[in-house]
């Protein structure tokens, strides 16, 4: 059975969804398709990460926060690789049209970069 990818989550962060496994693509070296053999692991919908508030102790997420979203482009395809994209807050809205992204074929460099820019936006 496949794990979760291990990933280090600071303080004032909260993971909303998760399906990032640590796994390596496999190709089907026995078909001419142009699909992962375990294309399920490498989809569009990966992982959310949110910046959150604390009220009263507890944490909040309001509607001017930072969203971390990651997912494998193209959905399950050998030549696919993964974005990460930083969303910032536009006023009380997310800004889809001005985002950060970082893209690999490594999962441990997505890490990296996604760890970083936890660390790097913690206090905003």
């Amino acid at each position: 059975m496949s794990k979760l990818m291990p990933l280090r989550i600071p303080n004032h962060w909260a993971v909303t969804h998760n399906q990032f496994y640590d796994v390596d693509p496999i190709i089907d070296e026995n078909s001419d398709s142009e699909f992962l053999k375990n294309n399920g692991y490498f989809t569009q919908d990966l992982l959310q990460i949110v910046k959150t508030d604390i009220h009263n102790g507890h944490p909040v997420i309001n509607k001017g926060h930072i969203l971390i979203d990651l997912g494998y482009y193209p959905d399950g395809y050998i030549n696919g690789e993964y974005k990460l994209e930083l969303v910032k807050p536009m006023g009380d809205e997310l800004d889809w049209e001005n985002t950060e992204v970082f893209r690999s074929k490594d999962r441990f460099e997505i890490v990296a970069k996604l760890e970083q820019w936890m660390e790097q936006y913690m206090g905003l």
